[in-house]
């Protein structure tokens, strides 16, 4: 019995078998990855089965609620952290008529490119208020990219529109292409089977959102879209505590509880640890960046990430201050 599932492999490393299956086509066994196919033709990967992958979520969630109820052991479920603030979609699709147009896709691009760089006539540097005007060119043509969205909200950002920053941040993660982030329908599908079933929903979204700039996550305690920084981490733990002993009455000797900096010395837990970590996502998106081929966000992401790690050293963005809002 247990040969069966193996055989299939056996065979297919013999050197017959390889020789047969370089000459005869018919007998590939090529894989066509959708996902990147679909994400390198700018078209959604997502269509019409989302309701279907909404559903799944949620009966996997109540699913993992009911094993742990059934087998005695006291669970809580916690939204996820997301920075919608500092880190663009990771990918875009557009509007069919654009890949029916070719000429249509070079006039968005022409505006979609000349938005950032858009220069102020009298300084010569890059002017929001010229580039939000172009962007919204590219918006007319085709508002479906979520990259689209993520420069407006920049635009809106250095303007002071608060609100209009908000919306575009929201926006761009809502069309983002394959998301690694949760996007809304995530966060709120477990508030609600968190609910339904009577268990506590650690709201680490809001938290997170709470104390970042505009209401919205973002370096503060995230180091790159979705994965918190040391600090993410204390606050998410504080918490998890918090709900542990509130709701679920464990009981914690709080005597034991030594200070932040030595506990942070015991663990060795050091600024250098942080660089280390953050140099090393930095080095994950270059390889994604070579790996596209193009100069995209995943790009200027691993670009801007570089020079980073390499100009703030161990200040900055990789350790916020000791007085960073939300502890």
């Amino acid at each position: 019995p247990r040969l069966g599932p193996a055989l299939p492999c056996c065979v297919g490393g013999l050197r017959p078998t390889r020789w047969s299956r370089e000459r005869l086509p018919s007998l590939s066994s090529r894989r066509v990855e959708l996902f990147d196919r679909m994400h390198s033709e700018e078209r959604p990967f997502i269509g019409a089965e989302l309701p279907l992958v909404k559903q799944r979520f949620a009966e996997l969630t109540a699913g993992a609620i009911a094993d742990a109820q059934a087998a005695g052991v006291p669970i809580v479920l916690c939204t996820m952290a997301r920075n919608l603030r500092d880190w663009a979609p990771s990918a875009s699709c557009f509007a069919e008529k654009l890949h029916a147009q070719p000429g249509l896709r070079e006039r968005w691009d022409e505006a979609y490119l000349a938005g950032p760089t858009a220069p102020d006539p009298e300084t010569g540097q890059p002017d929001p208020a010229r580039a939000l005007e172009e962007l919204e060119h590219a918006a007319a043509i085709d508002d479906t990219p979520a990259k689209l969205h993520y420069a407006l909200a920049r635009a809106h950002d250095a303007l002071g529109h608060d609100d209009a920053a908000r919306a575009s941040y929201r926006a761009a993660l809502e069309r983002e292409n394959g998301p690694s982030r949760a996007q809304d329908w995530v966060e709120q599908t477990i508030r609600d089977v968190g609910a339904k079933a009577g268990v506590p929903v650690i709201d680490v979204q809001r938290r997170f959102d709470t104390a970042g700039r505009l209401g919205l996550a973002g370096h503060e305690f995230i180091w790159d879209g979705l994965h918190p920084n040391l600090r993410g981490h204390e606050l998410i733990a504080s918490m998890v505590l918090s709900t542990l002993e509130q709701e679920l009455h464990v009981p914690f000797d709080r005597s034991r509880d030594i200070e932040r900096a030595d506990g942070l010395e015991r663990l060795g837990i050091t600024t250098q640890t942080e660089q280390i970590g953050r140099a090393g996502e930095v080095l994950n998106l270059v390889k994604l960046a070579l790996q596209a081929g193009d100069v995209n966000q995943t790009w200027k992401q691993a670009h801007d990430g570089c020079r980073e790690v390499l100009t703030e050293g161990e200040t900055g963005l990789l350790v916020p201050p000791a007085d960073a809002p939300g502890l």
